[in-house]
């Protein structure tokens, strides 16, 4: 196991007692910790250090591609916890807002309790705050077509596996 796999399950997991809600064991109350059971027919896979690295990666990517072609004023960003040339495979300059938005998903996604992971447009538990989940939906949509349209058939296979 390299560090970046190690510091990838240490940041993986949840923290006891978080804001989710679990069904207690001598009732039928839920209490703190829970999680929606999936809906029908929706594909998750295994929650590895793996997949959380391309993920990040990919979340990177599109954040990245999405603030170069919309937003001035880009300076390097630095996420403590996260060593963004290892994730993103090169340093990250991005404007304030967008490097807010991918460490607000940087976050959620390294803390999601799901194992399987579903995508998060079909999960039932919304972690992401309403503004960046609609933000995060712009950006997706933005950079899936500018990364098609300059031949990165990759990011295809993520929309679709």
């Amino acid at each position: 196991m390299t560090l970046m796999d190690a510091e990838l399950v240490q940041i993986q997991s949840y923290p006891a007692g978080g804001d989710r809600e679990t069904p207690r064991a001598d009732s039928g109350v839920p209490t703190k910790g829970c999680v929606v059971p999936l809906r029908e027919g929706v594909k998750a896979k295994p929650n590895t250090p793996a997949l959380l690295r391309r993920d990040l990666r990919t979340l990177a990517t599109f954040v990245r591609v999405y603030c170069e072609a919309k937003h001035d004023g880009q300076t390097h960003v630095v996420f403590k916890g996260f060593d963004m040339k290892a994730i993103a495979g090169q340093h990250l300059c991005l404007c304030p807002q967008c490097t807010k938005l991918l460490h607000h998903a940087f976050v959620k996604r390294t803390a999601c309790p799901r194992d399987p992971k579903p995508q998060c447009k079909d999960c039932p538990t919304h972690c992401y705050a309403k503004v960046y989940r609609e933000q995060i939906r712009e950006v997706m949509r933005f950079s899936g077509m500018r990364l098609l349209l300059r031949g990165r058939i990759d990011y295809l296979f993520h929309l679709f596996f």
